[in-house]
C-alpha cells in the first residue's frame, strides 16, 4: 500500500548513518516525515512530540542502549514499529523478544530496507483493531413452515431443545422452532 505517510523516527549516535538511513527511507512512498535523534534521550523526547509510526533503532549507543529503549516503549498506548539497525548480528535474538518488526545490519542497503518496511507495513496492519461486528439485530426462525424475524428486544429468553432452539417473547409467546440466529434480515424483509 502505498502513500501511508508514515512518521520515522531515525535514532543512531552516528550522523553519517543517520543521514542515509534518512535518504534510503524518503525513497519510498509509504513514508512521510522523517526525524533524527543522536541517542536514547533525544529519541523519548522526539517520541514524546513527533509521535512516530516507525522507529530505526541503533543498538549500541551510548549511555542508554536502542534495546533498554525498545524495551521502555512497551509502556507507550501506542508504541512505535521497531526497525533494529546495528552492525552486530549477536543482538537479534533479544531484538525479536522485544517484538522488532525487523533486524537490518549496517550498511543498510535499499533492496533490504524495502523488506524491513515490508514488515513493517505488517506489523502496523496487525496492530490495528479489527472492525467492530455489526451488532445483532434480529433472529431469523421458523414458524409454522415459513421464515420469521424477530426482533432480539423481544426475546425474553431462549431455551435450547434437543437439535433446535425455541425463542421465548417477553409477552410469553413462542417463536419458531428451529431459529439461527444472523445479523439482521436482509433488506426489505
Amino acid at each position: 500500500m502505498a502513500g501511508q505517510n508514515w512518521r520515522v523516527l531515525i535514532v543512531d549516535d552516528e550522523p553519517p548513518i543517520r543521514a542515509e538511513l534518512n535518504y534510503l527511507l524518503t525513497q519510498d512512498a509509504r513514508v512521510g516525515a522523517v526525524e533524527e535523534a543522536g541517542g536514547a534521550t533525544a529519541a523519548v523526547e522526539k517520541i514524546l512530540s513527533f509521535r512516530p509510526d516507525v522507529l530505526f533503532l541503533d543498538i549500541q549507543m551510548p549511555g542508554t542502549s536502542g534495546v533498554q529503549l525498545a524495551d521502555s516503549l512497551h509502556n507507550l498506548k501506542h508504541p512505535p514499529a521497531i526497525v533494529f539497525v546495528t552492525a552486530f548480528s549477536e543482538y537479534a535474538a533479544e531484538a525479536f523478544e522485544l517484538d522488532a518488526a525487523d533486524y537490518v545490519l549496517k550498511p543498510v542497503e535499499q533492496a533490504r530496507l524495502e523488506k524491513a518496511l515490508d514488515k513493517v507495513e505488517a506489523t502496523i496492519a496487525a496492530r490495528k483493531p479489527a472492525a467492530a461486528a455489526e451488532p445483532v439485530r434480529r433472529i431469523q426462525g421458523e414458524r409454522n413452515g415459513k421464515r420469521s424475524y424477530i426482533p432480539v428486544g423481544e426475546i425474553a429468553y431462549i431455551e435450547a431443545k434437543a437439535d433446535y432452539a425455541v425463542a421465548h417473547t417477553q409477552v410469553g409467546g413462542l417463536f419458531g422452532q428451529r431459529i439461527d440466529i444472523g445479523v439482521g434480515a436482509p433488506p426489505g424483509v
